[in-house]
């Protein structure tokens, strides 16, 4: 992923300059480029300014390989009632979670070999929502059309029992208190499975300004036990995309966020009938394009 790196540095010891923007460009021993110009590096005794303006951007993203925690927004221990928004914190990042359905016994997702189970109770029509944050600014991530560059959210996951997911949905949200469904956010672009098919279908689904919501099928399919990336795209004008293990969906839905709309990536999950037995979160990658 692209950074976008607007800095200035200096160099204490050897007391040569790196100034991006200025005339002195010279490297000196703790200020070098390697790996053919891909790693820049500000050793042991250098310093990084950043100056007015200036941006450092990294992406959040968690692969959840390290013991993780729970607990409320309070630091007291997670609860699982209908409505409940617990913090789950990794060995990297903190998320935020909001508990969807008639709530939960298992109130916090487990590790697994390969990333974090959130199927919980395995009970119809329950679920979460894991978010980068809203309620606290333990976990702080979000990005303003019209101001943040090009940004997006991918995520990559595992479904056991693929038509047990009636809604796997990834992707972008007005930053807005938690709602029981994703159909409560004023604006938002979704992309993942709708539905009780088998296999799966994954769909587009978006609404704009509190209208109603639009669900487009991209006759794109998910099956049992499969692996997938999914992806939504926003540009600096709010202009919304999207990919499936790095492609476009066959069939897509034009999609525009208004300027000034703060937005945060979002996973939006309930169990259908089948329920999925288990869902492992493999990573939850959100950032500059």
């Amino acid at each position: 992923m692209k950074r976008n790196w607007i800095l200035a540095a200096a160099a204490l010891a050897a007391g040569l300059a790196l100034v991006v923007g200025a005339a002195d460009v010279t490297f000196g021993p703790k200020i070098y480029n390697k790996n053919g110009g891909d790693t820049h590096v500000v050793a042991n005794g250098g310093t990084l300014l950043v100056e007015p303006g200036g941006v450092i951007s990294a992406p959040l993203m968690d692969t959840f390989k390290s013991v993780i925690q729970c607990e409320l927004l309070t630091g007291l221990a997670a609860t699982g009632a209908t409505g409940d928004t617990d913090l789950l914190r990794t060995g990297s990042n903190v998320f935020e979670y909001h508990i969807k359905g008639a709530g939960q016994t298992i109130i916090c997702p487990t590790l697994a070999a390969t990333g974090i189970d959130i199927a919980l109770d395995e009970v119809s029509t329950e679920g979460l929502e894991i978010t980068s944050g809203i309620a606290t600014l333990q976990a702080p991530y979000a990005f303003k059309v019209g101001t943040s560059p090009a940004f997006q959210f991918c995520a990559t996951a595992t479904i056991n029992d693929a038509s047990g997911a009636s809604n796997f949905l990834v992707g972008f949200r007005k930053a807005e208190a938690y709602q029981a469904d994703e159909t409560g956010y004023s604006d938002y672009a979704l992309i993942g499975t709708v539905g009780t098919a088998n296999p799966n279908t994954i769909q587009i689904e978006t609404e704009n300004d509190g209208a109603s919501a639009t669900v487009t099928d991209t006759t794109n399919t998910w099956a049992d036990a499969a692996s997938k990336t999914l992806c939504a795209k926003v540009s600096g004008a709010g202009v919304t995309t999207y990919t499936i293990n790095g492609a476009p969906p066959t069939v897509t839905a034009a999609y525009t966020f208004d300027d000034t709309d703060t937005l945060i990536p979002t996973i939006y999950f309930l169990h259908g009938a089948d329920v999925v037995e288990t869902l492992t979160l493999q990573k939850f990658e959100a950032g500059l394009q």
